[in-house]
C-alpha cells in the first residue's frame, strides 16, 4: 500500500485476520503498529474529557465509542453518546437500551432518565 508508518516510518502493509483485513507495519516485530482498513466513524458528539470528536469503533467485543484523540485521551463507553448532559452532575449522557425501553444514562453518576418518544 501507499501507507507509511507512524511510528517507524516503514511501509505498511495489508493483513488478514478472524476479523478481517487491517493494515501493519512491515518491520514487525519491531514495530508493532496496525489500523483498520476502514476508518473510524465520528458521530458529532463532543468528548466529555478534552473536547476531541468521539468516533464509533469495532473491538474485538464489538461496537465502541471513544476519543480521536486516543491515547491521550482514554475516555471510552460500550453505548451511544449523545449531546445531552446530566441534570445531575452536569456530565455527558448516552442512549441505551434496559429492558425494552429507551433511556438515557450519565456516564459518569450513573443517573437514568427516560427517552421521550416524539408523536
Amino acid at each position: 500500500t501507499d501507507e507509511i508508518c507512524e511510528k517507524c516510518g516503514s511501509p505498511m502493509v495489508i493483513k488478514n485476520s478472524r476479523r478481517g483485513k487491517f493494515l501493519a507495519c512491515s518491520a514487525y516485530p519491531k514495530c508493532k503498529n496496525a489500523k483498520s482498513l476502514v476508518p473510524p466513524k465520528e458521530i458529532g458528539v463532543p468528548c466529555p474529557e478534552c473536547g476531541g470528536k468521539l468516533q464509533e469503533r469495532e473491538g474485538k467485543r464489538g461496537k465502541f465509542f471513544g476519543c480521536a484523540n486516543y491515547p491521550k485521551c482514554k475516555f471510552i463507553a460500550n453505548f451511544e453518546p449523545v449531546e445531552k448532559k446530566c441534570p445531575e452532575c452536569g456530565y455527558l449522557m448516552g442512549k441505551k437500551t434496559l429492558r425494552g425501553k429507551e433511556v438515557y444514562e450519565c456516564f459518569k453518576c450513573k443517573h437514568k432518565e427516560a427517552v421521550k418518544q416524539e408523536a
